[in-house]
């Protein structure tokens, strides 16, 4: 025996290092076994917590929401049409002298009052003072002329030609009178009607050429507004119907107005129809040139559907609201109601209420409470009151 041939001390044969064929397939049925129990018992469990958690949704459905409500009713719904327009004077002129002259005299105080034929300025007339005085002399000798002339003539004395000649001496005098009286009265400015003087362009001493402006006058008692609307609003417009107006000086406050003007062409720019109404002027609180707001009144419509405007949702979707109907019977038997969404075409606005296409009369809206609803949530109708915006903001 060879010493390579000997087995060393603790060596193990490749035959005991192998497992037996029996052996192995020992191994694998336990271990294919040990997986599918483990799989079987996963796939229990996902189908038991299945069923378990439809069984707990299926006994353990939310409460019913508290919701107020309205029902839909048809009503008479008053129509209106809106328009921006500007404040603009009935009487408005720029006081300016006829003729030049020196201002010798100013009679009025800026930002008052005046009446017509009040004189405002005075401008220096001495030049036609003194010619007055003479032609008025210069008109007494011809008319002692022509008395004496017409005396004369019945006797004979005198030819027809000389009294013809007295005559227009006397016109001719009395024409230059009349002249003057003219010239004075035009550096005599007055009013030519009542209202308010602007402020004042001219001093005392200063030349005026002919034109020259000397003070805005404007009478404010009663105001234009003029405004423009489309041209498809031309058949529901007539003279004298009311309108009312508000400008931003003013808010909260209402000035009652009438059509006065509708132009009878239409802009072939902006195909929209020009219109003027007349507006009292209370208190003088109105200006030429402020912004306006009006408001048109049209015929009230009959028999118009309405709902409150917290009632619509409004999402890039469109338009909706929620309608309570009849739901199914529940766990007791007891019908219950249920809210649904329906789409509406909302139209116009008034006094926080908005017609709408889409619904019926009957309807049962949900006015309240409609955020934390679902399409068909079990909904109960609240008794509370619904709350309301206030119209005004809370002042300290």
């Amino acid at each position: 025996m060879n010493f390579q041939d000997r087995p060393t001390q603790g060596s193990i044969t490749p035959a005991s290092r192998q497992l037996t064929t029996g052996q192995r397939r020992k191994v694998f049925i336990i271990t294919a076994a040990s997986v599918g129990a483990v799989l079987a018992i996963l796939v229990g469990w996902n189908v038991f917590t299945g069923i378990m958690m439809k069984k707990f949704f299926a006994n353990n459905k939310p409460p019913p929401l508290a919701v107020s409500t309205e029902v839909v009713q048809p009503m008479t719904m008053a129509q209106s049409m809106t328009a921006i327009g500007s404040v603009a004077a009935v009487h408005q002129v720029t006081i300016s002298a006829e003729i030049g002259g020196q201002v010798s005299k100013l009679l009025f105080v800026a930002g008052q009052p005046v009446k017509k034929g009040d004189v405002l300025v005075q401008l220096n007339d001495s030049t036609e003072q003194a010619d007055l005085l003479a032609a008025r002399a210069q008109q007494r000798l011809t008319k002692v002329s022509l008395d004496r002339a017409q005396s004369l003539i019945a006797r004979g004395f005198v030819s027809q030609s000389q009294l013809d000649q007295a005559k227009s001496q006397f016109d001719s005098v009395s024409a230059t009178i009349a002249r003057n009286e003219a010239l004075i009265a035009q550096k005599r400015v007055r009013a030519p009607f009542d209202g308010t003087l602007g402020v004042r362009l001219i001093e005392v001493g200063q030349y005026l050429q002919a034109g020259a402006a000397m003070v805005h006058l404007t009478d404010t008692s009663f105001l234009y507004v003029d405004f423009t609307v489309p041209e498809t609003a031309r058949p529901h417009l007539r003279m004298e119907q009311d309108l009312n107006i508000t400008v931003d000086a003013y808010p909260g406050e209402t000035f009652a107005g009438r059509i006065y003007v509708i132009d009878p062409q239409i802009s072939p720019d902006t195909r929209a129809v020009k219109l003027q109404a007349i507006v009292q002027n209370r208190d003088n609180k109105l200006m030429p040139g402020m912004f306006a707001n009006v408001k048109v009144e049209l015929p009230a419509k009959p028999d118009v559907l309405t709902v409150a405007e917290i009632a619509i949702d409004h999402t890039i979707y469109g338009d909706s609201v929620y309608v309570v109907k009849p739901g199914d019977a529940g766990a007791d038997g007891k019908p219950t109601l249920k809210a649904v969404r329906a789409p509406i075409t909302a139209g116009q606005r008034e006094n926080a209420r908005v017609a709408v296409t889409g619904l019926k009369a009957g309807d049962r809206v949900v006015t309240a409470g409609q955020v934390k609803l679902t399409e068909g949530a079990t909904v109960t109708l609240s008794t509370e009151p619904v709350l309301v915006a206030p119209t005004t903001l809370p002042r300290e």
